[in-house]
């Protein structure tokens, strides 16, 4: 793993490298509260001619067809937004003034060019950061001044137009802000081995807001995958699945699903729990498992179809394998045979498994 220190602005500001949020990630999740606090560190930063530590910054760096590098951030993508909100309310700050105040700040066109933009005469204007699908749009259209989707991210602009409201406000002292952000600096570090990655990211993201086993399992399929790859498997199989439990607050009914699905599938052990879910998917996929992360993919979209046509009609306890979700094959364990209890005590059959769930729908 190669570990240096730079500033955020550094990060930004180099001709050559782009980011991107992963789809596996969660979308952007800072509100006001957040927003506030990093705004008032950066202003007292600078005020005081001290040096900010924003935290890690952990990193895939891959390369494009057109010579750039593309970082894939694996930890740090709500700082690497928020500053880049900051920036981009900032200069659209500046134009309302003129475009440039003051000597001690850059001019709003270069905070663009520089912070959020790319410029090659080769490709369409593009942002520096490509934020998460939820959220891309929006961040977009604030980046290069275009016009908001009709359906924006609802945290990208509260934090946005936050920072816009902040920086109107007279006894906020922008040139202090600019120091404070000038000197904000992050611990980055790029990942040596992809296989080493989601340990890692699990490591990182131990502390907080759990992940759902939603999350945990995204994240554990596609996260080894290269940024195209993500994008393609997620629109194809990801996407549908989460689409298919709408609305679903904290990924509560899809959890559930991937808990069945678990059980049902790796027939030797049971999770009788939704946590104790994805270790045990973790130990099937690295242990036994030999068929492709395609395969998987398709047969936990069938999956869900089943789940979320027929668990509310509690016709999934008469679940039986001969469903379309399972595909055939002698990778998949429970293909061409019904459901039945596994031989050691504490196994759960499928009517276990939707009764335990009905209690948490």
């Amino acid at each position: 793993m190669q570990i240096s220190q730079k500033t955020i602005l550094e990060m930004l500001e180099r001709e050559h490298v782009r980011y991107a949020i992963p789809l596996y990630q969660r979308s952007y999740a800072w509100r006001r509260t957040q927003a506030a606090d990093l705004l008032d560190d950066l202003a007292r930063a600078g005020a005081l001619g001290k040096a900010h530590f924003l935290g890690t910054f952990l990193y895939n760096s891959e390369p494009t067809e057109a010579g750039a590098e593309l970082r894939v951030v694996i930890d740090g993508q709500q700082r690497i937004t928020t500053v880049s909100l900051l920036v981009a309310a900032l200069a659209n700050h500046l134009d309302g003034q003129g475009g440039h105040p003051s000597s001690t700040l850059p001019s709003a066109q270069q905070l663009r060019t520089r912070f959020l933009q790319v410029h090659d005469p080769n490709t369409p204007l593009q942002p520096k950061l490509r934020s998460g699908e939820a959220d891309n749009a929006t961040f977009s259209a604030l980046a290069l001044q275009e016009p908001l989707p009709s359906n924006p991210s609802e945290k990208i602009l509260e934090v946005y137009r936050y920072f816009e409201q902040r920086l109107k406000d007279t006894g906020l002292d922008l040139a202090q802000v600019w120091a404070g952000l000038s000197a904000a600096y992050l611990i980055c570090a790029q990942a040596d081995a992809v296989d080493h990655t989601q340990l890692i990211f699990e490591s990182l993201n131990s502390k907080g807001k759990p992940l759902t086993l939603a999350d945990l399992v995204r994240n554990y399929l596609l996260i080894a995958k290269s940024h195209d790859e993500q994008a393609r498997l997620y629109h194809e199989y990801w996407a549908p699945i989460t689409g298919m439990f709408q609305p679903d607050p904290g990924t509560k009914k899809l959890d559930n699903a991937i808990w069945a699905w678990t059980n049902l599938r790796c027939r030797k052990a049971n999770a009788h729990t939704p946590g104790a879910a994805y270790s045990l998917l973790k130990r099937y996929a690295e242990d036994e498992y030999t068929g492709t992360l395609e395969d998987l993919l398709e047969e936990l979209r069938g999956f869900c179809l089943m789940w979320a046509e027929n668990y509310r009609y509690h016709a999934v306890k008469k679940f039986k394998s001969s469903f379309d979700w399972a595909k055939n094959g002698p990778k998949t364990l429970v293909s061409d045979r019904a459901v039945k209890p596994a031989s050691h005590e504490g196994s759960m059959s499928a009517a276990d498994i939707a009764d335990q769930v009905d209690e948490r729908w």
